[in-house]
């Protein structure tokens, strides 16, 4: 079963771009929150920049990553409808609902696997820059250092997983509740490539996150500080 999973994502990852750009993203972000939570608690600064952190992860965190779920359910909504006819087709000859559910959520896992281990490691890169700039403007106190993060890392990575595999349980709903003959005859394979007014979105809401950062990073501060990093996170996720 897994070698056909393998086997199917090598074959149609194309149509998990989206879903593996917002894995990547949002394994990133947590990845870095959750390791910025570990540094300055291996440091022991004191309760206040304990406090400063858990609150600056839970807010950008949870908000994040609810867009996230957001972005990664429309997603595979999308590719589930697209794959209508192969889903009729394996029903006619003789697979279960069961197989089918199995083999896209499958699908699902192994791709947010791959993009939330890339942006783990991404996010662990970024943990030196992303202190150092957290306690140039405040809102850490000099102490915590740059240093992988064994628990920050798994945080990043076994988020998309847990994301993705409802969302993909929910996705395939729709098209398992059609009937396979139904699904054969009127169901077309869409071939259709990114919309220019979405693309255009995507680039101005780009724009927006730069712009931003730039506002933001001309200012000093706590709450300036973690107002250009929320600012900057949810206009990311909405530009994937």
């Amino acid at each position: 079963m897994l070698a056909l999973v393998l086997a199917s994502v090598r074959t149609r990852l194309w149509q998990y771009a989206g879903v593996l750009l917002v894995s990547f993203m949002s394994a990133g972000l947590l990845t870095l929150l959750a390791s910025v939570l570990d540094s300055v608690h291996r440091a022991d600064p004191g309760h206040g920049a304990e406090r400063a952190a858990q609150s600056l992860l839970g807010l950008v965190g949870g908000t994040s990553g609810f867009a996230a779920m957001l972005l990664v359910a429309n997603t595979l909504v999308l590719v589930a409808q697209q794959r209508r006819v192969e889903i009729g087709t394996l029903r006619v000859v003789g697979a279960t609902a069961s197989q089918i559910r199995a083999h896209i959520v499958g699908e699902a896992a192994v791709v947010a696997l791959l993009g939330g281990t890339a942006g783990g490691a991404a996010g662990s890169v970024a943990l030196g820059p992303a202190l150092r700039w957290l306690i140039g403007n405040g809102v850490l106190p000099a102490g915590p250092q740059a240093a992988f993060s064994p628990l920050g890392f798994a945080v990043g990575v076994l988020s998309t997983v847990v994301i993705a595999v409802p969302a993909a349980l929910a996705a395939v709903r729709g098209p398992l509740r059609t009937s396979p003959i139904e699904a054969v005859r009127d169901a077309a394979v869409e071939r259709r490539t990114l919309p220019v007014g979405r693309a255009l979105a995507a680039l101005a809401t780009l724009a927006l996150a730069w712009a931003a950062w730039d506002r933001y990073g001309r200012k000093s501060g706590a709450h300036e500080a973690v107002n250009g990093a929320m600012a900057l996170c949810l206009t990311l996720l909405i530009a994937a």
